[in-house]
């Protein structure tokens, strides 16, 4: 609900009613006789101190509600901005022909469209971090990656390494082999040429 606000103009409506009765609306008021006869004085009361009030009168002549002449008891006081600094505000308005009416007006530092940019900044803001943490999963999600794809080269070459194990094994025992036949044949040559030799004697 918007509120009077500090340091900004501000509209007051009131009513005011016969001076005899205390009750009936005085609607026969108009303008004219509210800017030759009326009178409007401000107190204004700073909080947070004990410093006395200020006093002075309204800067802007009253009217009624409408604008018009033809109203029905209602009116309105229009508040400059230089006087709405304080933290509270009391009116006295005086009429002939009416009761004198007193009125006290709080203000408040913040209203309605300062609480709506208040959310609205602070949606950016969690806007913001919302989209900082998504890249940032998204790099641990990259990083997982790097370490997964780092882990199955890691696996690929131990397997090469094994199968170059492998392959170099069936060649050695060849050779190994190939040794131990080729033995027993120069055994063989050896005792050929002695029995050749003793046959010659």
């Amino acid at each position: 609900m918007a509120g009077l606000k500090k340091g900004q103009i501000n509209q007051v409506l009131f009513a005011l009613v016969d001076k005899t009765d205390f009750a009936t609306p005085e609607s026969a008021i108009t303008n004219s006789s509210l800017r030759l006869s009326a009178t409007a004085k401000f107190y204004g009361l700073a909080q947070g101190g004990s410093t006395a009030v200020t006093s002075a009168a309204l800067t802007k002549p009253l009217r009624t509600a409408t604008g018009a002449d033809n109203n029905t008891g209602l009116f309105r006081a229009v508040l400059t901005a230089a006087e709405c600094v304080y933290d509270q505000m009391g009116l006295r308005i005086r009429h002939p022909s009416a009761a004198t009416q007193y009125l006290v007006l709080d203000f408040a530092d913040y209203d309605d469209s300062d609480l709506y940019s208040f959310l609205v900044n602070m949606s950016g803001v969690l806007s913001d971090t919302l989209s900082q943490a998504t890249r940032t999963y998204s790099r641990v999600l990259l990083t997982a990656s790097l370490a997964s794809d780092a882990q199955s080269m890691a696996q690929q070459t131990y397997s090469r390494v094994l199968l170059t194990a492998s392959a170099a094994s069936p060649s050695a025992s060849v050779r190994t082999n190939s040794i131990c036949t080729m033995s027993p044949t120069a055994a063989t040559m050896a005792t050929a040429r002695k029995v050749h030799v003793a046959r010659s004697r």
